[in-house]
């Protein structure tokens, strides 16, 4: 017979993960962990928020554009473009496959045509709509490895 875990152990996983995805500055939490001062960098995207704090109801939502690491964004486009085995992946696939861009980041077809313009405006990708089989072409050179290299080089400028 299968014993089911303790009430409190599931409240302290749940208050891990709720931990990454939103601040703790956003939670209210009294007591913090000097062990456990910082917040999680997943909590910067503001992709889950707080409905109702005393109900400890969150909802996923979606991230304003600005908090989306440009770089990130074209690492997570590179990793897609290989399953293609080329540099273009289709839009809606972009939108709608796990692990694409829209998925990870909970991004709507507004939000995630508003990064790929600012993206496309940085000469990384451009944006090919030809007869309803709009594609994504990833025009840089950089991998996935080479995008996130280079994101946390311009974090310490």
């Amino acid at each position: 017979k299968e014993k089911m875990p303790a009430l409190r152990s599931l409240e302290d996983d749940f208050d891990c993960i709720i931990n990454t995805y939103v601040s703790r500055f956003r939670t209210g939490a009294k007591e913090i962990d000097p062990e456990d001062n910082l917040d999680s960098p997943l909590a910067e995207l503001g992709l889950i928020d707080i409905q109702d704090k005393n109900k400890k109801l969150f909802r996923k939502v979606i991230p304003p554009k600005q908090n989306i690491p440009a770089l990130i964004l074209l690492a997570i486009l590179s990793q897609n473009a290989k399953e293609y085995r080329s540099r273009e992946i289709l839009l809606s696939d972009i939108l709608v496959k796990n692990c694409f861009v829209a998925k990870v980041f909970n991004l709507d077809t507004i939000t995630l045509m508003e990064v790929l313009s600012d993206l496309e405006n940085t000469n990384y990708l451009k944006i090919v709509r030809t007869a309803g089989l709009d594609v994504v072409r990833v025009v840089c050179d950089l991998n996935f490895y080479d995008c996130v290299k280079k994101y946390y080089e311009e974090l310490k400028k």
